[in-house]
Formats: C-alpha cells, structure tokens, sequence
C-alpha cells in the first residue's frame, strides 16, 4: 500500500496485480550453539557489524522441512575416502563443494548416519543452490565459501562445534506486484519498464535487499513523473522474488505477444546500495549505461551476468525482452540479519539513480532521432 500511494501520489496510474505462489520453496539458518556452561560459540561468522554465530543456509531441492542439531565433522569433498575415519553418525557433516553430485554428498553422508550436510561454496562470495534426484534423507544445503572455511578452520584445530539446521518452508500463498504507469495513453506506444522486489527473506530486515532497489526506483519515479516521454514508464514492483522469482515470472508470463514487443528495455534494479556498482545483460543498454555513467563521474563496471543465480530480470529475458541488470558487488549481507541500513552506501545508491535517469534519457533521444 505504501508503494501503490507513493506512486499514485506521484501521478501514476497503479494497479495491483494479484497472483498466487503454490510452488513450495524453503529457506533456512545454521546456527551455531553455545557451548556447554553457556559460554560463547567455538566458532562465529564474520561481518563488518561484527561477529555473529548464524548464517543464511540454502536449502537444496527437494527440500527437508524442520530442524536439527549436532555436532558437526568436517569430510572432504564427501567422496567415499574422505570418510575413512571420520564417525559421522548423528552428526552434521560439513563439505566442499566440487567433483560429486550434491545428491552423492548427501547419499554418502545419509549412508554413514549422518543428520545433515552442509556444502560451502568452492568460489568466493556468492551463495549457491543445488538439486537432487530426490527428497533427501537428511537436512542439506548450502553456505559460502567464507563461512564454511572459518567452519573448517575452527574444527581443524580442534574445536567442538555444535550447530543447529533450520529448514523451513516459504512461497505458499497469496502475493502481488505494484504496477504503475506513466505516459499510457496511447495502447501501441513502445514501453520501457523499471523494476524492483520489496521483498526480503525472514529473519532479515532488507536494507540492501532490496530497500536500495525500491528507493532507486522511487527516485526515479518521482524525478520522471512531469517528463513528456515518447514512450510508457512503467513501474513494477515484483512480490515474492524472494522465494523463487515468482512476481516477476508471473507478470512476464501473462503478457500476450504483441505487449512482449513493445517493450523497449526492462530495467532491472537489486542490491545497489552495498559495494562497487555493476551492470550486465543487453549490450546497448549496457552500453547506454556506462556513457551515462561515465559522463556523471558514476563509477559503473559491465560485468558478466550470474552464474549462481538471477533476479526479476530473467522472466522478461525469456519472453526475449532486452535488459540490464543493475547491482551493487559487495553480497556478503544479503538474505542475512546484518543487511541493516548501517551498511548501505550513497555512492553505488546515487549511482543508480542518475544513471537510469539518463538511461531513460538516452533510450528517448534513440526514439526521437
């Protein structure tokens, strides 16, 4: 309600697009406990607000709801060897990930007796999912590279570390995008639409993900609403992206053909506000968006797209709509406590917002002449 006002406000003409989310996706969190006595954790996870002994754990699909904890044991890549040893019996069993399956992992580990296995990330940064043949046995998922180190440093040295796995179950139910347009009058008129999520996981507050997305594009909104346009603005801003892309699908699938190809550019906005801001996808428009950028003094890098997952994007790159993507690089906050507003930043923040304002600027000028 406070977008749909806040663009009514502005001069759009809005409309809630209502949709259900029946797909089961999950969520959850590993924790590690104190140990006994009440003293603090073996082991804690680094952030620059400092420590914390819980972090984002990605469920892998399908998907064991519910919670578990245990002592945890570190073995390899999970390759039968890296059992030799190692008693993993009612017991969490960490891994690298790389050379198996996550479906080998976790059949080697369920095999042995195992209660749950947790897989760090072989690359830096980047959260991953991953699927199996089947309904696992036992709790599994993923973490990041960082994180499963200190893990595995804590337990190469001989600490105790007793964790908890929380899995539970997200998606299901009602939810809607916030639509709102600009300069519609005209039914066969191109269209340029501007996008962002304003959800969030559970358990974290969103500053960065996506608060920074939505702020960009209500700036924007606002900066744009007296502009005369040779072309639709329009707004949306996608529920439930968290759980599965599911706003964004929903609103690119029910398009017909002949409103597909209007669509100049669908402009996508998430996690902008935390590191050096980076754009990818059309290479026009990210091209548009580095001149842009270059001409305000924004620092804005072209990088490659995802390759450990996507946004509100990738709906519209289906249905063959042009794109670009803009974020900021620095992800160890989101989906996570600590994506606080302590954390976001003006530069990459204001960055977006002047350079989309002369992206919708050039993309004009390209019509006009």
């Amino acid at each position: 309600m406070f977008l749909s006002n806040e663009m009514a406000d502005f001069g759009y003409m809005v409309e809630i697009q209502d949709f259900e989310v029946t797909e089961a996706t999950s969520s959850g969190s590993l924790e590690v406990l104190t140990r006994s006595g009440g003293s603090e954790p073996s082991v804690s996870f680094s952030r620059r607000d400092g420590d914390t002994p819980r972090i984002f754990f990605l469920p892998f699909e399908p998907f064991k709801i519910g919670q578990t904890q245990g002592e945890m044991v570190f073995a390899g890549l999970g390759d039968g060897d890296d059992f030799e040893g190692v008693d993993v019996n009612g017991k969490i069993v960490l891994m690298e990930r790389g050379t198996l399956t996550f479906e080998d992992k976790e059949t080697n580990a369920a095999d042995r007796g195992a209660i749950g296995v947790v897989v760090f990330n072989n690359e830096p940064r980047f959260y991953f999912g991953g699927r199996l043949a089947e309904e696992p046995e036992i709790f599994a998922g993923g973490i990041t590279q960082a994180d499963g180190r200190r893990l595995r440093d804590a337990l190469d040295d001989g600490n105790n570390v007793t964790a908890e796995l929380l899995v539970y179950p997200t998606g299901n139910g009602p939810s809607r995008n916030v639509i709102a347009e600009l300069n519609n009058e005209i039914a066969d008129d191109p269209v340029v639409v501007i996008g962002a999520h304003y959800d969030t996981t559970p358990w974290s507050p969103g500053a960065n993900d996506n608060g920074s997305g939505m702020a960009a594009a209500l700036i924007v909104a606002e900066e744009l609403a007296d502009e005369e346009l040779p072309f639709d603005l329009r707004f949306i801003f996608f529920g439930s992206e968290e759980t599965g892309l599911h706003g964004s699908n929903y609103y690119a699938g029910e398009l017909l053909q002949t409103e597909v190809d209007r669509i100049l550019a669908m402009v996508n906005l998430d996690v902008v506000a935390t590191g050096e801001l980076e754009v990818f996808g059309d290479e026009t428009l990210t091209g548009y968006a580095k001149s842009v950028a270059e001409g305000y003094g924004v620092a804005l890098a072209v990088a490659e797209p995802f390759e450990w997952g996507a946004s509100d994007y990738a709906g519209f790159d289906e249905r063959g709509v042009p794109f670009i993507m803009f974020y900021a690089d620095e992800l160890d906050y989101i989906n996570h406590p600590s994506d606080t507003v302590e954390h976001v930043d003006a530069e990459p923040l204001g960055g977006t917002v002047l350079t989309v304002l002369g992206l919708v600027a050039q993309l004009a000028d390209s019509i006009e002449e």
